[in-house]
């Protein structure tokens, strides 16, 4: 009820060890945001044909260790999200907390919820790599 209410949100934090309990928690607040969801994957090719390894890329895409984001990420509008590496420190840094305004192929639009630039409107664009 409070999805919307950025002041509430500031306020709360939850604090998971594993990120298989992160994605039900994830799911169960997402499937309570009346938005549409977009779903962005991460790289799944080398840059270099000489690092290739014997793996399939769906093995690769499955595993989940705790270092690294998950390959799959769902977003929807109104929903809280956690910045995950320096993009633009100190404004956009690892930990800085967004909530998602606009969802594009290559960009994602949000507001930054705490801090000292609270309220300010950024843009997240997607990561690429060298050959794209």
């Amino acid at each position: 009820m409070n999805i919307q209410n950025i002041q509430w949100l500031q306020e709360r934090a939850i604090l998971i060890p594993l990120n298989e309990k992160v994605r039900e928690i994830n799911f169960t607040v997402q499937i309570k945001v009346p938005t549409a969801a977009r779903t962005y994957y991460s790289i799944d090719k080398c840059l270099n044909d000489e690092e290739a390894t014997s793996y399939p890329v769906e093995f690769l895409n499955s595993l989940n260790p705790s270092c690294i984001p998950l390959h799959r990420l769902v977003l929807k509008v109104l929903c809280p999200i956690m910045l995950l590496c320096n993009l633009n420190p100190p404004k956009l840094c690892n930990g800085s907390r967004l909530i998602v305004r606009a969802l594009h192929a290559h960009i994602i639009e949000a507001t930054i919820s705490t801090g000292p630039v609270e309220g300010e409107h950024v843009l997240i664009p997607k990561a690429t790599s060298n050959s794209d």
